[in-house]
């Protein structure tokens, strides 16, 4: 049977600690395994508990005993390149600026000067990426005006189509 070698008082602490407060899941998740696997459970044990596969499970072990702490740790991934150059960004932020309501025409425009096909969520990571909120507007009120300012609000337009009737 596979255990992770019996750890020190400060190991447990350290591990207890990023089970309770990692950052992410799967640190949690990787300090958890070799917490139970210092208390002597088996793989299949852990596997089953944690819904893990065994492969899954040793190779946090494994990880745990060639590197110690870094090896919980996910290493950077580089994932996929962006779609837009850093140009092609600030045109999409300068569109979205001069008129916010048009997420769908910045879009097409930027497809069209670009060249590439890109969906309106990509163009709201980029916007996203670069600290703007898009949220969709409000058509109503959140509660109902109440009767005296809408009248007043009738008279004041009233007055003015008047005044611009006579030109002023």
């Amino acid at each position: 049977m596979k255990f992770s070698q019996t750890l020190s008082q400060p190991e447990i602490i350290t591990l207890e600690q990023l089970y309770q407060n990692g950052f992410n899941h799967r640190l949690r998740q990787r300090a958890h395994i070799i917490l139970m696997s210092n208390n002597k459970f088996s793989i299949d044990e852990i596997a089953k508990t944690m819904s893990l596969d065994r492969d899954t499970i040793s190779g946090v072990m494994d990880s745990w005993e060639s590197v110690g702490l870094l090896g919980l740790y996910d290493y950077h991934r580089s994932g996929r390149p962006p779609i837009f150059t850093q140009d092609e960004e600030e045109k999409i932020i300068n569109n979205i600026d001069a008129d916010p309501r048009s997420l769908r025409n910045t879009t097409s425009e930027i497809n069209k000067d670009t060249g590439k096909n890109a969906s309106t969520h990509t163009v709201k990571r980029v916007l996203k990426k670069h600290n703007k909120i898009w949220k969709r507007m409000k058509k109503t009120l959140a509660g109902k005006p109440e009767k005296e300012a809408v009248e007043k609000a009738e008279k004041d337009i009233d007055e003015l189509k008047k005044k611009n009737l006579k030109g002023k």
